[in-house]
């Protein structure tokens, strides 16, 4: 018992207040439950729960179950990407801690908190102010256990996402200022009308939307740079993506500065190789591949073989005036299933030609994918089956029809016009639909 004492008392660390006994501690393997009459403040190492810098306090609320609350950190906290190590504190005075709770204004200014964060599923509640201030870049993602988040818990920052996707028990009731800002709000599918409705969250209607499904990574090809008459471009020179295990497939990467091209297609080519000339066909457009290309002008065409366009494609080509998307002809040849996230913004789109047909292949359009074209007819007839979109598609911060004066939207019958109205999205376009 003497030597239990004086392990202890060598790690022990004094710190003003009322508190009786504080601790000090880092991380070990044993994990021993600590002994009912220690109820304590400790303040621990940060390696204990996965961070990069500085120490951290928690207080022990229940010694049976090892729950503790953590209450603060110290001025040089730094972690990056942090998910509290899912929960779980181990430490060198031989016990294990659950965090089940973080204080109010525990990391409030803690501009060494950076990128994504995660809250472990042991966590139930985040008090007043928690992360207020903190430095956060990313997304929060909140697990399925959480209970309550109190006001202005993520206030100030920066993050991109409020992530409650995982909170499929009921809607979670709203605290004041609990996201301020441009932060997004993903909310599960069924209750996305609930949360658009609630008091306090209604007033986030326009950043309230489903998460969106993740997206594929481009393929990690070889790389190629090639002349652009090759793709009957006139002036400059475009990288490409292939591999010898999908012979005759490629995609564009990215094209360079001086990239020009009027009217042009995009579908078969044929490039010299060591073996000889082979026809390729191209069946994606790269994250930013013409992105601010301004000497890409005119018509622009895809022929079936292209199914992704990827997220700032064309963004800012203020040059392109129309573009059209080829039905698929055979199974093998499917047509474009997926246009990303601003694929087409600040183009001139349907400048001349203010409808849009997009063909039957057309599975997901990403937000803000045809902001500010000139486009006042969708058409869909072609479709039998309803398009994915992840928010309102006149959102001004994230409609795929943002900024446009799309006053039409053409489906097959009246069988799908009952199917567009009934989802939660595409309910918001219901005067617009005929057939």
């Amino acid at each position: 018992m003497k030597k239990r004492i004086l392990n202890f008392l060598k790690c022990t660390l004094p710190l003003a207040g009322t508190i009786s006994l504080i601790g000090v501690a880092s991380c070990s393997e044993n994990k021993p439950v600590p002994p009912s009459d220690v109820k304590v403040k400790k303040v621990f190492d940060v390696s204990c729960i996965n961070a990069d810098k500085g120490s951290f306090t928690l207080e022990i609320i229940n010694n049976k179950n090892n729950e503790c609350i953590l209450t603060s950190v110290s001025n040089d906290f730094a972690a990056e990407d942090f998910n509290f190590n899912d929960g779980i504190v181990s430490t060198n005075d031989e016990f294990e801690y659950t965090i089940t709770s973080i204080g109010d204004e525990c990391f409030k200014d803690c501009l060494g908190l950076k990128g994504n964060i995660t809250i472990p599923h042991t966590i139930k509640t985040i008090g007043k102010s928690a992360f207020m201030g903190a430095g956060i870049t990313g997304n929060v993602i909140i697990n399925e256990n959480i209970e309550s988040i109190d006001e202005s818990a993520f206030a100030n920052t920066k993050i991109d996402v409020l992530d409650l996707s995982k909170y499929t028990k009921h809607i979670l009731k709203y605290a004041k200022d609990i996201v301020t800002g441009s932060t997004l709000v993903y909310v599960p599918t069924n209750f996305l009308n609930e949360y658009k409705t609630a008091e306090g969250w209604k007033d986030l209607d326009s950043k309230i939307i489903v998460k969106p499904d993740p997206i594929p990574p481009q393929p990690e090809w070889a790389k190629k740079t090639i002349n652009a008459q090759i793709i009957h471009g006139s002036y400059g020179t475009i990288d490409i993506l292939y591999s010898d295990n999908q012979p005759g497939k490629c995609w564009l990467l990215k094209a360079s500065s001086d990239f020009t091209a009027v009217d042009l297609t995009f579908g078969k080519f044929t490039m010299n190789t060591s073996t000889g000339s082979q026809e390729m066909q191209i069946v994606g457009i790269c994250d930013e591949c013409f992105k601010d290309c301004k000497n890409l002008r005119g018509w622009i065409q895809f022929s079936p073989s292209v199914k992704e366009i990827r997220k700032d494609a064309f963004n800012g080509c203020s040059n392109i005036v129309s573009i059209e998307f080829k039905n698929p002809t055979t199974a093998f040849n499917q047509g474009i299933q997926d246009i990303y996230a601003n694929a087409f913004k600040g183009t001139k789109v349907n400048s001349y030609i203010r409808t849009q047909k997009l063909p039957k292949s057309i599975k997901h359009i990403g937000n803000n994918a045809f902001e500010n074209s000139f486009m006042e007819t969708l058409d869909l007839s072609a479709l039998d089956h309803v398009i994915s979109i992840n928010s309102n598609p006149f959102d001004p911060n994230n409609g795929f029809l943002a900024n446009t004066k799309v006053s039409k939207i053409l489906l097959r019958d009246q069988e799908m016009i009952d199917k567009y109205t009934s989802n939660a999205y595409w309910t918001f376009c219901k005067d617009l639909f005929a057939c």
